[in-house]
């Protein structure tokens, strides 16, 4: 609750300041409202209207934080959610196991070792394929004309024939350092001029052509998201979300087309990827055995989980929600994603959120449930609060005994604590045929925004539009807002101040482009940054692949942005294909 004697003592200020004014604008009729009063009484009034006009204002301002937190759970989740710590999980198949492909699905869970004495659970966040290959080498060599074949070379431990897997594609995850695994990524994405597989056919080794458009960006879809988001959610913020808090996500390809290596032979047991690029390696990076991973995965600190059963009181308005299980400060509820009402003998009926409407209407009183984040008295982060209605009564729950509540949880900081490698232990549902490690240490928790910042932060994303963001200063606004780790990491802060810096000019122009033989009005984005602000080109690159998906958002359906971005002074140059609100112009 907000001080009261700052409201109180401004409402007292403003009714002798009033009353002056009115005593100036009307000598007649008012003239002793021009000095104050010596009369106790008249002053014991006019600090009662002040009392009582200051707790109006003082139920006003609280209110509006409720207000506020409800506009952003239909729209802006994020903002009342907090950013757990996530990390890439690499799965290292057991040769002697795991025989034939398999998929570890999204929302697998993984543990780690104990972190004063509780483990923190991490969930995949996309799909993963374990195949029974592994990486032999990996080298560049040059060819004439200044240009680079990068080859991959995949083998079978125990020699069996590939083919019979029927695996079509490959995922490649670029590691290391993000610096340089971010040039790798740039190098491949922006420089392959064809793709192939290469395997020994009956008559010698043989390359089966499979062009440029084999290797696919991995990271940016919506079935690919860090983070569970409900379907009312605006899309347009989530990768400028993920791009400052994992940027290791995006430093993933797909290739595609391995189903055709049965045209070089049934029973090879090992292959190659060989990719031809135009250019040379950047001088930063060491194209090594070490430099890429399979079978690697963006996982995140959230987990499913039930809260401690709740007692219905008739004179209880809201209940603390707290992940059962857990010592305190060790867990802190994400979202709930179920709350039952349980009658006496043992009956159950789902409520629904007060964001979705669906209670209403009907004759029958249908209860819902409404959710508010609070700070946390102690530990740092977000309590969840939980209150009952109806449509036509407040704090009415009726014939509810006990609330039953899922939800999904997280362990606050504690996975901070967390370093690489110690993400290895087996839950429930982790594939049996794998071991699996971290490989970097999880990145920083954030809590949720409250007070000003919270309300700041939902202006600004439901005041993002097109014409808005293209202007540099709000641009450079828009990126401030979606940076969330700033708040908790120096060094995270310290580079965006640098990236925002860094943006220079932002040129929009009208653009026309057929589609499908029809023509279409779109708009040509260029945005010109100054290299000082990047850590290298890899950097730059990833920040304008984020932005061109980010500006798409904004353009409906029947349109398209065609984004490029340039370096100065280096005249590094990325441009990205047309792009309409939902997909890209082909």
């Amino acid at each position: 609750m907000s001080d009261f004697n700052h409201y109180y003592q401004d409402e007292l200020a403003y009714l002798r300041e009033l009353g002056r004014e009115f005593a100036a604008a009307h000598p007649a009729l008012a003239p002793m409202l021009a000095e104050r009063s010596g009369d106790p009484d008249v002053e014991r009034l006019l600090e009662g209207v002040a009392f009582l006009t200051g707790r109006v204002r003082q139920k006003l301002d609280d209110e509006l934080p409720h207000a506020i937190q409800g506009i952003a759970q239909l729209l802006f989740p994020d903002v009342v959610r907090p950013m757990p710590s996530a990390a890439i999980l690499e799965l290292t198949p057991l040769p002697t196991v795991l025989r034939e492909r398999m998929l570890v699905p999204a929302g697998t869970e993984f543990a780690s070792v104990k972190v004063d004495g509780t483990p923190c659970t991490f969930r995949s966040t996309s799909d993963c394929e374990l195949m029974p290959w592994v990486i032999d080498d990996v080298r560049a060599t040059p060819l004439a004309g200044g240009k680079y074949e990068l080859r991959i070379d995949l083998k079978m431990p125990l020699a069996m024939p590939i083919a019979p897997l029927g695996a079509d594609r490959v995922r490649l995850h670029f590691a290391g350092e993000t610096r340089r695994s971010l040039s790798l990524l740039t190098w491949v994405q922006e420089r392959v001029e064809s793709a192939a597989i290469r395997a020994a056919g009956p008559s010698g080794d043989r390359d089966v052509d499979l062009g440029r458009n084999a290797v696919r960006s991995v990271g940016f879809e919506a079935n690919e998201a860090l983070l569970p988001a409900p379907t009312t959610a605006f899309a347009g913020p989530r990768l400028l979300e993920e791009y400052y808090a994992l940027p290791a996500k995006f430093a993933f390809v797909d290739v595609v087309g391995l189903a055709r290596l049965g045209e070089i032979s049934k029973t090879a047991n090992r292959f190659s990827i060989v990719l031809r690029l135009d250019s040379p390696p950047p001088a930063d990076v060491r194209v090594d055995r070490d430099a890429i991973a399979l079978h690697c995965v963006p996982i995140v600190n959230v987990f499913a989980a039930t809260a401690e059963p709740l007692a219905v009181r008739p004179a209880k308005d809201e209940y603390l929600v707290r992940p059962a299980g857990f010592a305190p400060g060790h867990a802190e509820v994400y979202a709930i994603t179920q709350v039952e009402a349980i009658a006496e003998g043992g009956s159950r009926a789902v409520l629904s959120s007060f964001y979705d409407f669906s209670y209403l209407g009907g004759a029958a009183q249908k209860a819902f449930y409404a959710a508010h984040v609070r700070p946390s008295v102690v530990g740092g982060g977000a309590d969840t609060v939980i209150s009952f209605g109806t449509a036509r009564d407040s704090g009415v729950l009726p014939d509810a005994e006990a609330i039953s509540i899922d939800l999904l949880a997280t362990n606050r900081s504690l996975a901070r604590a967390i370093r690489a490698g110690e993400i290895c232990v087996p839950t429930a549902s982790s594939p049996a045929v794998a071991t699996f490690r971290n490989l970097a240490p999880p990145t920083a928790y954030v809590p949720p925004p409250f007070g000003r910042d919270q309300q700041w932060r939902v202006v600004a994303h439901a005041a993002m539009n097109l014409s808005a963001i293209t202007d540099v200063n709000v641009l450079r606004a828009a990126l401030d807002v979606y940076n969330f780790h700033a708040r908790v990491d120096a060094q995270a802060a310290r580079s965006n101040e640098l990236r925002l810096a860094a943006l220079q000019r932002v040129k929009v122009s009208p653009a026309d482009q057929l589609h499908r033989g029809v023509p279409v009005r779109g708009v040509a984005i260029d945005i010109e940054v100054a290299d000082s602000g990047f850590t290298g080109a890899g950097d730059m690159y990833l920040f304008g692949a984020v932005l061109d998906r980010f500006f798409a958002s904004y353009v409906s359906i029947n349109s398209f942005t065609r984004v490029s971005l340039e370096g100065t002074p280096s005249r590094h140059r990325f441009t990205w294909p047309a792009r309409s609100g939902s997909s890209t112009l082909t």
